[in-house]
């Protein structure tokens, strides 16, 4: 597994982050509640919780997409993974210690029906663009290893009208050949809602 570009720098970033503005969606480096929630919603578009599955929560944050989902009541099995030990804490101060592990997915050796990731892999801050996005590919080929139904995550789009140089906007074109070549021919982009970013999903 590549090493995490600028790892230090990035937990820096998301530790001034919350000590700025808390855990919530500022914190998280989103614009407001609304908008986070409004990805949460298109991530469960993509997940039946009918059965209670279980949902890997892929830089998880304060644990913004449980405390979201069960203001929903809807009944899983939960996990999240960090690298900013600060939103571990979180997580585990409010929700215990089995919802939440300092850790990244390339050490994770459990199944889970639906490994997910929102906003995860979109501040890249001064990485090297080639660099980033190696590091994002092996990431989402390591979460399709570990996923027995679905990956879903988001990205921004790079159809906007300004890019901000300390984010990461996929080339679509090198992302699908490669979810193609190493992964599946079944997955889905839904670009259908109202926010400069996409949804990838990856069928098992």
């Amino acid at each position: 597994m590549k090493k995490i570009p600028n790892k230090e720098k990035i937990v820096n970033y998301y530790k001034n982050q919350v000590e700025e503005y808390g855990f919530g969606a500022k914190g998280m480096d989103w614009k407001n509640e609304e908008t986070q929630d409004l990805r949460f919603e298109i991530i469960n578009k993509y997940i039946d919780f009918s059965n209670k599955p279980s949902v890997l929560d892929v830089g998880c944050g304060g644990g913004g997409y449980l405390g979201y989902c069960q203001k929903k009541e809807f009944h899983f099995t939960y996990k999240g993974i960090d690298i900013v030990p600060d939103m571990i804490d979180q997580v585990t101060n409010i929700y215990g210690d089995d919802k939440a592990q300092l850790t990244s997915i390339e050490n994770i050796s459990e199944n889970f029906d639906y490994v997910i990731a929102s906003g995860t892999y979109n501040a890249r801050l001064d990485s090297k663009i080639n660099d980033w996005e190696a590091y994002v590919f092996e990431s989402i080929e390591n979460m399709f290893k570990v996923s027995n139904e679905k990956v879903i995550l988001n990205l921004m789009t790079p159809h906007v009208d300004y890019e901000y140089d300390r984010l990461y906007y996929p080339d679509l074109n090198r992302l699908t050949s490669f979810v193609v070549e190493k992964m599946t021919r079944n997955f889905i982009i839904d670009h259908a809602y109202d926010l400069y970013e996409l949804t990838l999903v990856i069928y098992k």
